[in-house]
């Protein structure tokens, strides 16, 4: 009984992660503009 109840929790813990970086990138302002924005600003 044990076994089953950790399988379901990593599978849920393995399903809130890739929707979480499944939907991160699609937000606008977030880390890897920024990165962007201060890679154009350094090369200049």
């Amino acid at each position: 009984m044990q076994t089953i109840l950790i399988l379901l929790g990593v599978w849920i813990l393995i399903n809130v992660l890739f929707v979480v970086i499944m939907i991160t990138p699609r937000r606008p302002g977030l880390a890897p503009v920024r990165i962007e924005q201060n890679g154009y600003t350094y090369e200049e």
